[in-house]
């Protein structure tokens, strides 16, 4: 028995202890906290509705708020902006953060205050709005985490954030200082960015071991690194760009605890600091941007940290050799040394059997220094490799076969050094390829298909500057979608490319001349890019059937020397800035079917020689070109992409400009026209009648012009027209009365007042089927169409009939009741109408007798 009572004892106080944790787990927060919550939250402004949470009884489970399970106070506040994202940045690869939309604003309220048993407040990536760091985040004396970096604080850093003893992560750091904003009387030096008077009062948190500064001004820095010995747990300093001075004769500071040291973008002077030679645990240098007078490297650094994964001495103006020992770096991950005058042999870093950083290189950045050699085969080893930036450089010899196994590769910059041969098949499989410029080499051969076949991620190709050909199918669909391509003084191949598409690509810049010398082009298709400027004149030289610039930012007007493209079949130059005339000259072109200058700021009168083109007149003439690529047209209130049968279609379209005038006789001689849009413009005058001579038309959209005078009746022989918008003018008079008008429906015609008739809602005064002052010729049309109506009616009218009486027939047949009613009501119906047509006889017996009589006499 006595054993049994100690087992017994142990096991209740186990029960009741996990009946108190859960009891405790279970229980709300303390109200006063909870009230003091819910005012900081009225402080700020959430407009994503991070904070919706915040109505609940138990403050303990609202987002972001974390209690004591013992105790029930808040312990925890983590409002850091949830939608932060990394973004790497083009040609640095340094991982720039992006807000996203989750960012709280406003003021941080005092009621934190109340909060005394807080030790943990992350308010970082938000947006304060330039307001000051609370001077009363110093009472938290609790608080051993405390993060406010990238939240938009401005003004002096307040000193009484040394009162927190127990603090042991501090960020302030801020990437959006604007150094534009120089100190001045009216423009103090805090009004834009955090400050700081000196770093003494770092002295006061022994127990700091994550620091991060940067960003912030320290306006009297004298001694910083004293302080900084004073913190013996430290080992994350960050004082990036904070304006430090030199410290050289320092050699007795011992900082052996510290692992991230940055101190970038801090101007020491011409000489690397000699206490970072007593340094024994960094794992993260960043030294970049800190020397402006040519120095080296103290080779010691590397010997006394084998631990090293990431070193940046970006933009120093270093000299020497590529550093040594870097084969024993083991845990090496990001090596930045570009923009300094390192010379000796890459194969020192990327060919080197020995080195133990294979697996773990993911970025390697030695663009703009003196490096040389060849690049071999070993690379293809670096199964990590991201990043890869080696330009103006002397490296020569063949680009790696063994480059394409590199599958996590996102970034290949070789450009500028004297790499010959030909560009490898296998860099074609990486997939995750977003750069890849090898422009000014001594590259040979010919780029195909093959060699982009899967570069999903691409963005950005240049093989510009050397003698490499391009072979591509013009039937072959590129699984990219570029912002930038560079291929100028490219050879062959492309002198014999035919169709180039590079559409909805994001391209900037004015249109190269380099494409000019592509004499074998006969389509280009550049819609949906930014390029600005005029079009180059040298496209006056080319043999095309296609061009396709819609879609850009071209301005001024359309050059006169367009049509010295003599066989131009597609023009497209919708959606720009073009303004000015149509040039005469248009009227020159033999061949061209589309016609496309929508969306413009065009003003002036349509030529009047449009009859002149021979592809829209003569019913003899067949296109015989390819659009390769599709050629966007609207046409029937919709924007349709035809390919193949591109060929088949005859369209203009002026649609949203300026023009004005009448309508010229020679657009109604455009017989072949199948698309005919001159909406959104000042156009005036009657609607001719001659526009029924465009017998193939199927849409016409003159809609929101100022044409007057009645519809045309004419209108009612376009047989194939299933498309008419003729609103928002000033047309008069009564609607035609036709077959063909009637299938439209009231948004045709609606907009204009004085129009009566079907299907508006007005109706006609006076004469039904005609209108006053029409041509005699009109007038016999409407009547051969009512006599054709009528004709109509009357054959529809028998069938009518016969099936209505065999419907009244059968109902009686199989109805008992209603055939009994039917008879009943015969029989008293039949017998008046039998007396009657008795008691008639009898008077028309005498009347004829009467008459007989008299014609006797």
């Amino acid at each position: 028995m006595s054993s049994i009572m100690p087992s017994l004892m142990l096991f209740t106080l186990f029960v009741l202890g996990i009946f108190q944790r859960a009891s405790s787990a279970s229980s709300t927060c303390i109200k006063t906290e909870r009230e003091a919550l819910l005012r900081f939250k009225q402080g700020l402004v959430d407009y994503s509705n991070c904070l919706s949470s915040w109505t609940e009884e138990d403050c303990c489970s609202w987002e972001g708020v974390r209690c004591s399970e013992r105790s029930g106070h808040v312990i925890k506040l983590d409002l850091t902006n949830p939608c932060v994202t990394p973004v790497p940045l083009e040609g640095d690869y340094r991982r720039k953060m992006v807000r996203g939309n989750c960012t709280l604003t406003g003021q941080v309220h005092p009621s934190l205050i109340e909060l005394k048993h807080l030790r943990y407040l992350d308010l970082s990536w938000n947006n304060f709005s330039n307001s000051r760091i609370p001077a009363f985040l110093g009472s938290l004396s609790n608080l051993v985490y405390l993060d406010l970096s990238n939240a938009c604080f401005a003004g002096k850093v307040p000193l009484q954030l040394g009162n927190l003893s127990n603090l042991q992560y501090l960020g302030l750091m801020t990437n959006y200082r604007d150094d534009s904003h120089e100190p001045s009387v009216d423009n103090p030096v805090d009004s834009h960015y955090l400050s700081v008077e000196n770093l003494q009062w770092l002295s006061n948190l022994p127990s700091l071991r994550h620091l991060d500064l940067f960003g912030i001004s320290i306006r009297n820095a004298e001694g910083w690194l004293h302080t900084i010995k004073m913190l013996p747990s430290l080992k994350h300093l960050g004082l990036g760009s904070c304006r430090l001075p030199d410290v050289p004769s320092a050699p007795h500071f011992n900082l052996t605890s510290i692992e991230f040291l940055d101190l970038s973008e801090n101007y020491f002077g011409s000489v690397v600091p000699i206490w970072l030679l007593n340094l024994t645990s960094i794992e993260h240098l960043d030294h970049s941007t800190n020397f402006l007078i040519a120095s080296s490297f103290p080779s010691e650094i590397i010997k006394n940290n084998r631990q090293l994964a990431f070193l940046d001495l970006t933009l120093n103006f270093m000299e020497g050799e590529i550093l040594g020992n870097l084969s024993n770096l083991c845990q090496l991950s990001e090596l930045r040394l570009a923009y300094n005058s390192f010379h000796g042999d890459i194969y020192k870093i990327l060919g080197d059997s020995s080195a133990c950083f294979h697996d773990t290189l993911s970025i390697l950045n030695l663009g703009n220094n003196n490096v040389s050699g060849h690049l071999g085969n070993e690379i293809g080893s670096f199964k990590n490799l991201e990043f890869i930036d080696l330009s103006k450089n002397s490296v020569e010899g063949l680009i790696p076969t063994t480059l394409g196994q590199l599958q996590s590769l996102k970034y290949l910059n070789l450009r500028e050094n004297k790499l010959s041969g030909s560009i490898p098949r296998g860099i074609g499989q990486l997939s995750n390829l977003y750069t890849l410029d090898v422009s000014n080499n001594h590259l040979n051969g010919v780029v195909t298909e093959v060699h982009l076949a899967n570069l999903t991620s691409l963005t950005r190709l240049d093989i510009s500057m050397n003698e490499l050909a391009v072979s591509i199918n013009p039937a072959w669909t590129a699984p990219f979608q570029l912002k930038y391509i560079g291929m100028s003084n490219c050879r062959a191949g492309l002198q014999a490319l035919e169709a180039l598409g590079l559409e909805n690509n994001q391209l900037e810049g004015h249109i190269p001349t380099s494409m000019c010398s592509l004499q074998q082009l006969s389509v280009l298709v550049l819609r949906g890019n930014n390029f600005r400027g005029i079009l180059p004149k040298c496209l006056a030289n080319m043999s095309l059937d296609v061009l396709d610039v819609g879609h850009n930012k071209i301005a001024g007007a359309i050059p006169s020397w367009i049509a010295q493209i003599p066989f131009l079949s597609v023009l497209s130059l919708e959606s720009n800035a073009l303004n000015g005339e149509i040039p005469i000259g248009i009227c020159q072109f033999c061949c061209l079917q589309i016609l496309n200058l929508a969306d413009n700021g065009l003003s002036g009168t349509i030529p009047p020689c449009l009859d002149n083109i021979t592809a829209l007149t003569s019913p003899n003439y067949h296109g015989n070109w390819d659009s390769y690529f599709g050629t966007e047209v609207n046409t029937k209130s919709l924007t349709q992409l035809y390919t193949s049968t591109a060929r088949y279609l005859h369209s203009i379209d002026l649609s949203n400009n300026k023009f004005v005038g009448e309508l010229p006789r020679g657009l109604t001689r455009l017989y072949k026209l199948q698309n005919l849009n001159l909406s959104r413009n000042n156009f005036s005058g009657r609607i001719p009648s001659e526009i029924a001579d465009l017998w193939n038309l199927e849409s016409l959209d003159l809609s929101l012009n100022r044409f007057s005078g009645p519809v045309p009746s004419s209108l009612s022989s376009l047989n194939f027209l299933s498309f008419m918008n003729l609103s928002f003018n000033n047309l008069s008079g009564c609607m035609p009365s036709s077959v063909q008008l009637s299938t439209f429906g009231i948004e045709s015609f609606v907009g204009n007042d004085d129009l009566r008739g079907p299907p508006l809602s007005k109706n006609c005064i006076g004469d039904d089927h005609g209108q006053p002052g029409l041509p005699e010729q009109q007038y016999d049309n409407s009547s051969k169409e009512d006599e054709f109506d009528i004709r109509w009616f009357y054959a529809g009218l028998a069938p009518g009939f016969t099936a209505g009486f065999l419907g009244f027939c059968g109902s009686l047949l199989f109805k008992r009741s209603w055939r009994q009613s039917f008879f009943l009501w015969l029989d008293r119906i039949i017998d008046p109408l039998l007396v009657m047509m008795e008691a008639n006889l009898v008077r028309l017996q005498r009347a004829f007798k009467q008459h007989d009589q008299n014609t006797i006499w």
